[in-house]
């Protein structure tokens, strides 16, 4: 099953219909918190995500120190919800299927985004991994926010030095939506509105 959506005919009611249900509070059965703690940073400038609300390290890492969906599952990080893969940006690429990123001269700061027309799903749980030489954080999103900076800042490479940035991964419990619903069907109605001036004025 694809994580992600792309904008349709039926994913934009479908957007109208939960971003309305946002706004009067999120409905039952959304995802829940597990806290695991840790000694990672997060919230924040100088955050290795600025945006975050909780950090772990999955462990044992995966091949290479990449953080695995089998790890997020196995070990429940954050969460005890089902994770699912989304996207994965090996660097020195900066756009994947979901997301964006930009990165500094050393690698070891940057920003992310989601790609434009996508939100975070009400209710869920979405989660960024960084990844550099050998070992990588696992950062819980505020989802809020579609886009935010990224730092280094926890990882050390085998020398005690803090690695550039190898790959980023992003996991999520559900799809986002379509962002934003409401402004692009706005846009279709003024277009309407538009077209039926012109024939009348033509007419």
């Amino acid at each position: 099953m694809n994580l992600f959506k792309t904008i349709s005919a039926r994913s934009l009611v479908a957007g109208v219909v939960l971003a309305a249900a946002a706004a009067f509070g999120t409905a039952g059965g959304a995802a829940t918190v597990k806290n695991l703690g840790g000694s990672c940073t997060f919230g924040g400038a100088g955050a290795g995500i600025s945006t975050s609300t909780a950090c772990a390290q999955a462990s044992p890492l995966g091949s290479g120190g990449n953080t695995k969906l089998a790890q997020m599952n196995a070990q429940d990080i954050f969460t005890t919800e089902t994770w699912t893969f989304g996207d994965k940006i090996n660097l020195p690429d900066m756009v994947g299927k979901y997301l964006k990123i930009s990165f500094s001269s050393t690698k070891l700061t940057g920003t992310w985004s989601l790609l434009d027309g996508l939100s975070f799903s009400a209710g869920e749980l979405y989660a960024i991994a960084l990844k550099g030489a050998t070992t990588s954080f696992v950062y819980l999103l505020d989802t809020s926010f579609t886009s935010g900076t990224w730092s280094m800042i926890d990882l050390k490479n085998r020398g005690g030095k803090t690695p550039s940035l190898s790959n980023i991964t992003l996991f999520g419990t559900a799809a986002p939506i379509p962002l934003p619903a409401t402004g692009l069907l706005l846009v279709g109605a003024v277009a309407g509105l538009a077209l039926m001036r012109r024939r009348k004025l033509a007419a």
